[in-house]
């Protein structure tokens, strides 16, 4: 059976107390809190037949691989230079796994989550990380194969916003939030792009259960071009006319 990473995993368990058992995504602090906002869809995920979990997640989430790919990418954990091949998502329980916190490896279990392979090219084995909390995980090839397959994508990490596009049509919205609040785009509560409207990405992101009913709106403009891989953005020659 071959292991994914064997020689890190076994470095990296080496501190951990393999006698305990705890929940690995709301057990432990997480790494990031990026893509915490995910857990509804998982919560309903479970409650799904197996053969509507990848449809309703790519309806959910349809941005998910360029998601994980820039959370991965801001943290460190795929240079800019590097290119994602393909990012695969599992779902499902593990038990008697490794999984990274953000106070030190711990073992113990997952329930109900999403799992990202996240291949890059020229590199052997993938970043696998649980997406919630985007602990890193430490698992045999054998347990990744026990998670069902519910999507895998090549995220297009280069966009320009096209006319009447938003940023929310190529990133979900913890991206989207993430980009403003990074390259200082305006963020507005509803429609009306006025300074009464205007939010802080903090704000915004506390309104994300609501955005069903409240739009929020980032100040893009058509011919806006981000490149996620580097964290680039290029104003369109539109702004300010």
């Amino acid at each position: 059976m071959r292991k994914l990473g064997l020689l890190f995993v076994v470095a990296a368990l080496i501190g951990c107390t393999k006698k305990e058992n705890v929940d690995l995504v709301n057990g432990v602090p997480p790494v990031s809190n990026s893509m915490a906002s995910i857990s509804e869809t998982l919560e309903e995920m479970a409650r799904l037949p197996e053969a509507e979990r990848g449809a309703y997640l790519e309806r959910t989430w349809p941005n998910l691989s360029r998601d994980v790919t820039y959370f991965l990418r801001r943290r460190g954990k795929i240079s800019p230079e590097a290119t994602v091949s393909r990012v695969e998502f599992r779902y499902g329980s593990l038990e008697n796994i490794g999984a990274e916190s953000a106070r030190g490896n711990r073992f113990g279990y997952i329930r109900d989550q999403l799992v990202a392979l996240v291949s890059i090219e020229g590199v052997k084995e993938p970043i696998v990380v649980i997406v919630q909390c985007l602990n890193g995980t430490f698992a045999t090839e054998e347990d990744l194969h026990r998670l069902q397959a519910v999507g895998s994508h090549t995220p297009i990490e280069q966009f320009t916003i096209g006319p009447r596009e938003g940023l929310i049509h190529h990133v979900d919205f913890p991206t989207a939030i993430a980009l403003a609040e990074a390259h200082r785009i305006p963020l507005y509560r509803g429609r009306e792009m006025t300074e009464r409207n205007r939010i802080t990405p903090a704000t915004a992101r506390r309104l994300e259960p609501t955005t069903d009913r409240l739009q929020v709106t980032a100040y893009v403009v058509e011919g806006d071009r981000f490149d996620l891989a580097r964290g680039l953005f290029t104003p369109s020659p539109l702004r300010g006319r």
